[in-house]
C-alpha cells in the first residue's frame, strides 16, 4: 500500500506497506533503499498488527529535496537483518514494484539571505524608508507580514508591499515628525501578523533576520524650531542705520538662497 501523493517536509513520515502472501518474522533491521534527490536513505521494516504486512518507514530529516518523484529500490537491504516465514523459510530479495512518481520531499526552508536597506542618507518627515528582503528561494505571501524597524527608542512597523512568488519581498515606513536616530536605524524582527511567508512546498520561511549594516541611515523627522532671538538694541534708528536679529535654533540649520524676517515699522509690513 503507497502513500497519496503529496510534499513531505522535514519531521514527517514516509509509510509503505509490503504484503507477503503468509505471515512472517522479521529479525534485526531490513530495509529498502529510497532514493531521495539521488540521495540514498534507507526505510527500515517492522511488522504491523497483520503479520503478513510489513510497515517501512522513514522520517523525512532537513534539507532534503526531491520534487521530481521518489524512487524505491526493488530489492531488499538483508544486511541487517531478515525476513522469513514462521516455518522459518527466508523471504526472497525482490521487492514489489512500487510507482513512487506522486511523493516529493522538499525540507529545505526558505532563509533570509539578505536586506537592501534605504540607501545611507539623512531621512526627514514624510521621507520613506524602503527595505527588500531577498530569501534563498521563492515564497509566497498571505496577510501583511511586516518589519520592525528600530528608529532611536521607537519601534515602528514597515508594511509589506510587494514581491509574492519571488524572492524578494519590498517593506515600507515613513518618516514621522517625532522620529529622530542620529547613530543609525535597526531591524528587529520579521512579523507574520496572522499570516504567512512559504515556499511552493508550503515550508514556512525562517523569521530570521540577515545582517544588515544601517549605521548612515540617519533619521531626523523634527523640523528646527526657533529657540531664542537676540533683538537689535533698544534705541532710534535713521535711515541707513543697520537692525539686526539674531536666531537660535535647536539643532544645526543650513541655509540656501536668502531667507527673510518680516517686520512691522509702524504700519508698514
Amino acid at each position: 500500500m503507497l502513500p497519496s501523493a503529496k510534499v513531505y517536509h522535514a519531521g514527517e513520515t514516509i509509510e509503505i506497506i509490503q504484503t507477503f502472501s503468509s505471515p512472517v518474522v522479521l529479525a534485526g533491521l531490513p530495509s529498502v533503499a529510497l532514493d531521495v534527490g539521488g540521495v540514498s536513505r534507507a526505510m527500515t521494516a517492522t511488522l504491523t498488527s497483520d503479520p503478513t504486512k510489513v510497515k517501512l518507514t522513514l522520517v523525512v530529516g532537513n534539507q532534503w529535496q526531491d520534487l521530481n518523484g521518489l524512487s524505491l529500490s526493488p530489492f531488499w537491504d538483508f544486511s541487517l537483518g531478515s525476513i522469513a516465514d514462521v516455518a522459518g523459510n527466508l523471504a526472497g530479495t525482490n521487492f514489489a514494484a512500487a510507482n513512487l512518481a506522486g511523493l516529493n520531499v522538499d525540507s529545505i526552508i526558505p532563509v533570509m539571505s539578505s536586506v537592501t536597506p534605504p540607501a545611507n542618507a539623512h531621512y526627514i518627515n514624510g521621507d520613506v524608508l524602503s527595505f527588500t528582503t531577498v530569501f534563498s528561494k521563492a515564497v509566497n505571501v498571505v496577510g501583511n507580514p511586516s518589519l520592525t524597524v528600530r528608529i532611536g527608542l521607537t519601534d515602528r512597523l514597515a508594511t509589506y508591499i510587494s514581491g509574492s512568488g519571488t524572492t524578494s519581498l519590498l517593506f515600507r515606513v515613513g518618516v514621522l515628525p517625532d522620529d529622530a536616530d542620529s547613530d543609525g536605524i535597526q531591524l528587529q524582527s520579521l512579523n507574520l501578523n496572522s499570516g504567512s511567508i512559504k515556499d511552493s512546498s508550503l515550508n514556512d520561511a525562517s523569521l530570521t533576520l540577515a545582517a544588515v549594516n544601517m549605521a548612515n541611515v540617519v533619521v531626523d523627522g523634527s523640523a528646527p524650531g526657533v529657540i531664542a532671538i537676540t533683538k537689535p538694541n533698544d534705541g532710534y534708528y535713521r535711515s541707513t542705520q543697520s537692525l539686526a536679529w539674531s536666531l537660535q535654533f535647536d539643532k544645526i540649520v543650513f541655509v540656501t538662497n536668502t531667507p527673510t524676517l518680516r517686520l512691522n515699522v509702524g504700519a508698514v509690513t
